[in-house]
C-alpha cells in the first residue's frame, strides 16, 4: 500500500539530511537546466580547451558575405571568375594568408550535431589536403552552414562545415592578394 510521506517523516533523519536531499534536488535541477540550454557543453568546452581562441561575433566573416563582397569588388560569379576566386582561396589557406574557421564533419555525424559544434580554426598545415567546395560560388547555398570545405584525399569528402574567415583578413586579402588570381582561368585557354 502507498502512504503519503510528509516532511515531518523525515526529521527523525535530522536536518542535515532534510537540507543534503533538497540541496541535491536544487543541484539536479540546475544541471539539467545548464545542459538543456546548452551552457554545460559551452563551459566543458571552455574547460578542456583553454586554448582555443575567443572570437567576438564581428571578427569573423561568414563565407557567403566573402562571396558577397567579391562581387562588389567587381568578381564577376557567374563566370569564370568563380573559378579563380575558388583557387585564389584555396591559395590563400595553404599559404596562410587568411584564417579560416569551420565545425568539423564526420561522415557519421547528423546535421544537428555538427550545427552544434564549435567553429575551430582550421591550421595552415591541414590545407594541404583540403580545399574549398566551389559549388559554394557556383550556386551559393541559402544558409552560411552549407559551405563546406572538403578533402582532396579521399577526393570530396566533407571536413569542415559553416566555414567563416577572419574579417580583416579576408578583407584586406581581396583587396591584394586575390586580384592577382582574377582572369587566369580565362587567359589559360587563350
Amino acid at each position: 500500500m502507498l502512504t503519503w510521506v510528509s516532511w515531518q517523516d523525515w526529521l527523525p533523519l535530522g536536518k542535515s539530511a532534510f537540507l543534503f536531499f533538497g540541496l541535491a534536488l536544487v543541484v539536479y535541477g540546475a544541471f539539467g537546466f545548464a545542459r538543456d540550454s546548452g551552457v554545460l557543453t559551452t563551459l566543458r568546452i571552455v574547460a578542456t580547451k583553454p586554448w582555443l581562441p575567443t572570437l567576438r561575433s564581428g571578427e569573423l566573416m561568414p563565407l557567403l558575405d566573402l562571396r558577397e563582397l567579391a562581387t562588389r569588388r567587381g568578381w564577376d560569379l557567374n563566370t569564370e571568375d568563380a573559378v579563380d576566386l575558388v583557387h585564389a582561396l584555396n591559395e590563400a589557406g595553404v599559404r596562410g594568408l587568411v584564417e579560416f574557421n569551420g565545425r568539423s564533419w564526420h561522415d557519421h555525424m547528423f546535421e544537428s550535431v555538427v550545427r552544434g559544434m564549435p567553429r575551430k580554426p582550421i591550421g595552415k598545415d591541414e590545407w594541404s589536403n583540403l580545399m574549398i567546395d566551389g559549388s559554394t560560388f557556383y550556386i551559393p547555398p541559402a544558409d552560411n552552414f552549407d559551405t563546406l570545405i572538403v578533402r582532396r584525399q579521399p577526393y570530396g569528402e566533407k571536413a569542415f562545415a559553416d566555414v567563416h574567415l577572419k574579417r580583416d583578413q579576408a578583407e584586406r586579402w581581396l583587396r591584394t592578394h586575390a586580384k592577382d588570381y582574377k582572369g587566369r582561368h580565362a587567359n589559360s585557354k587563350r
